[in-house]
């Protein structure tokens, strides 16, 4: 299981690292992208959803999951990622808070 965030983004978050408790079969993952994250800007935030979306559709690519939860991933950045899910074979599940 690979949990995946986006790294830039400064709002609270759960434990962003493992756990002794955790199974060794858990990890998590900041996902970067390369222009700055500007939460409040409504043309860098698009840039920005397009990237994490590209990094993060990326990161499904290489990991080649059976299953995609997405939980609060901007539409722009959901799109993409739906897309590489549906192209992994993988079965999606999308959420909203």
């Amino acid at each position: 299981m690979l949990h995946t965030y986006l790294g830039a983004n400064n709002t609270p978050k759960g434990s962003i690292s493992t756990l002794e408790h955790d199974s060794p079969n858990f990890a998590i993952e900041s996902v970067k992208i390369v222009r700055k994250f500007k939460k409040h800007s409504v043309l860098s935030r698009v840039f920005s959803d397009h990237a994490y979306g590209s990094a993060v559709s990326a990161r499904v690519r290489q990991f080649k999951p059976d299953i995609v939860m997405s939980v609060n991933t901007p539409l722009d950045a959901q799109k993409l990622l739906v897309q590489a899910a549906h192209n992994a074979d993988a079965t999606t599940f999308l959420c909203d808070g």
